[in-house]
C-alpha cells in the first residue's frame, strides 16, 4: 500500500515540482538549521546553557513497540553510516543518488521490520505526534526519490533511468532541494532517536511534533499533497 502511496506521489510531485520550488524561493529567512545540513546546532552554547539553568531537564518516557524503536535505530544507522552498496562507488559517489538510496533503504527497513505503531499506541497523544513526524519523513522520502527521477527524466521519461548508473555521468545536476530534504530526514530521524531511546535527553533541532518541537513547521516538502 505504501508502494503505490509513493508511485502516486511522484506523479503528484510532477505536477507541483514548480510550486515547490517557487516555496523554496522564497524561503531565504527559513531557520538556518533547516536551510544547510552544515550547520549542527540549533541554538549558541552560550544560549543552551543559560536555558539549562533556569529550566531543567525532563526526562520523557515514550513507549512504543520493539519493531518501531528497532526501525528508528536502523534507520539513524543507514543516515550515520551509510550503505555498504557498490552502486554508490560505480557512480562516482554521486551524492543525490547516495541520498536516494539511503531513502529507500530506511523505507525498505520500515516494511522489513513490519515498524508501525499499534492500533493502541496510535490512540495515544505522543503516538499521534510520532504519525505525524511519520507522515513527514515518508513525505521527503518520497522527495528524494522524485529529485532523482527528475534528475534522470531527460534519459528516460517512465523512470528507466533512476538507477541506470551506466548513464550516471548525464544525471542532471543535485539541485539544492533535494539536499535540504535529506538535511530534514536526518534531522527528524535524529530528533525520533532522542524521544524514543533517549528518552527525550539530548540536543535536538526541533522538526518533531513528537518532541513539540519548535522548528516543526519550517520544514519544506512535508505535507504537500496532503
Amino acid at each position: 500500500m505504501k508502494r503505490l502511496l509513493v508511485i502516486g506521489l511522484i506523479a503528484v510531485f510532477a505536477v507541483i515540482l514548480g510550486v515547490s520550488q517557487l516555496s523554496f524561493n522564497q524561503s531565504e529567512d527559513v531557520s538556518a538549521t533547516i536551510q544547510a545540513h552544515e550547520i549542527k546546532e540549533v541554538k549558541s552554547e552560550e544560549v543552551r546553557e543559560q536555558e539549562k539553568e533556569e529550566e531543567p531537564e525532563v526526562e520523557m518516557e515514550i513507549d512504543v513497540n520493539d519493531n518501531f524503536a528497532d526501525w528508528i535505530a536502523s534507520a539513524k544507522s543507514v543516515i550515520e553510516d551509510g550503505l555498504l552498496d557498490p552502486r554508490i562507488e560505480q557512480t562516482d559517489y554521486d551524492e543525490g543518488f547516495r541520498y536516494y538510496l539511503e531513502a529507500e533503504a530506511i523505507e525498505e527497513l520500515h516494511q522489513k521490520k513490519e515498524a508501525d505503531l499499534t492500533d493502541e499506541e496510535t490512540e495515544t497523544e505522543i503516538g499521534k505526534a510520532i504519525e505525524q513526524d511519520l507522515d513527514n519523513l515518508a513525505t521527503l522520502c518520497t522527495m528524494l526519490e522524485h529529485f532523482q527521477f527528475d534528475r534522470t527524466s531527460e534519459l528516460g521519461k517512465n523512470g528507466e533511468a533512476v538507477e541506470a548508473i551506466e548513464q550516471h555521468e548525464e544525471w542532471q545536476e543535485i539541485p539544492d532541494g533535494m539536499r535540504i530534504a535529506y538535511a530534514q530526514i536526518e534531522m527528524i530521524i535524529h530528533d525520533l532517536d532522542i524521544a524514543i531511546h533517549h528518552n527525550g535527553k539530548g540536543e535536538t533541532y526541533g522538526v518533531t511534533h513528537t518532541l513539540d518541537g519548535e522548528n516543526v513547521e519550517d520544514l519544506q516538502y512535508a505535507g504537500i499533497g496532503g
